[in-house]
């Protein structure tokens, strides 16, 4: 009997518990939102930007720590003037103001001197502004430090508009062929140009355009040979 009791007790006092459970569950405001996974996904892209972005502040920080421990050392030393000099000629070259030289490639590009397919637009066969401009961005992937078009250095204001057979780089219009020199990794910059991936590789490929690319262990690229046009960039002054 005793047994039986205390199993009955502990039968009422677990149906009891597991009510109370059930019915708090039951209570309890259960808003769940689905998420997608494009959501998470794109979440992620942006935690992954920032995490980049904390890293490059970082790095910025610590490079210019370093460069304030050199002017300290250099005024004690009495060799601040050089140190501002060689920074001067640093700027002047991120600024696309001094000449450079460097390990590279050298890409050709001219138009097409097959016949027309019948009924094919003839502007497959003539090289455009846009095609230079793809293959310039396919550079500066690939680690272009520095760039010229026939000649002309390519800054952030560099101009290219495309005129019939002609192009005009910097205000300066050129004939063909036009010539892009690339400054930085010569391999990296020819497997730019080469890969299947590459956009000179589509107009060689499929549209026949004689798009070429030659490795050079020294190219010469200009300073920019005009002041910049800033019309709208002010000095802050103070803080």
């Amino acid at each position: 009997m005793k047994n039986s009791r205390d199993k009955l007790i502990i039968g009422i006092t677990f149906f009891f518990v597991s009510f109370m459970l059930v019915t708090n569950i039951r209570n309890t405001d259960m808003n769940y939102d689905f998420i997608r996974l494009d959501t998470v996904e794109a979440f992620n892209t942006e935690i992954s930007e920032t995490k980049q972005e904390v890293e490059d502040l970082e790095e910025y920080i610590e490079q210019q720590r370093i460069q304030l421990k050199e002017y300290q050392q250099a005024l004690q030393e009495g060799t601040l003037e050089e140190v501002l000099a060689i920074e001067v000629k640093k700027q002047k070259m991120y600024s696309h103001l001094t000449p450079l030289r460097g390990p590279g490639v050298t890409v050709t590009l001219e138009d097409s001197e097959r016949e027309l397919d019948e009924g094919e637009d003839p502007n497959n066969l003539v090289i455009h502004d846009l095609d230079v401009l793809n293959i310039l961005n396919d550079l500066r992937r690939a680690g272009a430090e520095a760039l010229a078009i026939n000649g002309q250095r390519v800054t952030s204001q560099t101009q290219i508009k495309c005129q019939g057979a002609t192009i005009t780089v910097n205000d300066v219009t050129y004939g063909q062929p036009f010539i892009i020199e690339a400054i930085g990794n010569p391999d990296t910059l020819n497997a730019a140009i080469n890969a299947p991936t590459s956009y000179a590789y589509i107009l060689r490929e499929y549209y026949e355009l004689p798009v070429g690319s030659e490795i050079s262990d020294e190219i010469l690229i200009k300073a920019f040979e005009r002041e910049p046009a800033l019309n709208y960039i002010e000095i802050q002054e103070g803080d």
